[in-house]
């Protein structure tokens, strides 16, 4: 049995939540809040020593990045190799794009949304500069010619992208002129399996 730790506001615990979504797998959600600290408790700190979430665990084996877990399921459970990458190329590809994800979009729309929501005490303005960088050099032209971020298809990098930007509007980074992001964030809407992420209005 697969079992999430997570926090559902958490974009990075939501990257995790929808891909085993889409898998079509089975696992148990176990909520770590950490407004109320309990990703601090011993028990979990036994799970995962930096405390974070999201963590996963499959028959005791604990993997403890979101990043991670998208590669962990997708090389375990999709022997079609669809979601991790067929060649070289794409792999490389989507390397690039969980990079990004775990750099430009978290120093961006993650951190914006994480000053607006949660207080965090950073630079609001360079967050969401930061975030307009990212989608304005990178993510808008690069859509422009292509439907997805690393192959022909869908792949972990679109799922560990679209968790931060899909809310990005909660850290007053606003979509608006970026139609070829808004496209690809309903393909990825549109996938079978799909789940929302949780919003801070619900």
């Amino acid at each position: 049995m697969i079992t999430l730790y997570d926090f559902s506001p958490s974009g990075n615990s939501y990257r995790a939540r929808l891909f085993l979504n889409l898998l079509g797998l089975e696992y148990e959600n176990s909520p770590i809040d950490l407004r109320q600290g309990q990703h601090k408790d011993a028990e979990f700190l036994k799970l995962n020593p930096l405390g974070q979430v999201p963590t996963l665990v499959d028959d005791g084996e604990v993997i403890r990045d979101s990043c991670a877990i998208l590669i962990y399921l997708s090389d375990k459970y999709d022997s079609s190799g669809n979601w991790s990458g067929k060649t070289a190329e794409e792999k490389a590809h989507i390397q690039e794009w969980l990079s990004t994800a775990a750099r430009e979009m978290m120093y961006g729309p993650a951190r914006a949304r994480a000053i607006k929501l949660f207080g965090r005490p950073f630079d609001l303005q360079e967050a969401q500069s930061l975030a307009h960088q990212l989608f304005t050099d990178v993510m808008e032209p690069h859509l422009h010619q292509n439907q997805w971020l690393a192959a022909s298809r869908p792949t972990i990098a679109d799922i560990a992208s679209y968790a931060y930007v899909t809310v990005s509007d909660e850290g007053e980074v606003y979509l608006d002129n970026y139609p070829n992001i808004q496209r690809w964030l309903k393909d990825v809407e549109a996938l079978p399996g799909f789940v929302p992420m949780v919003r801070a209005s619900s």
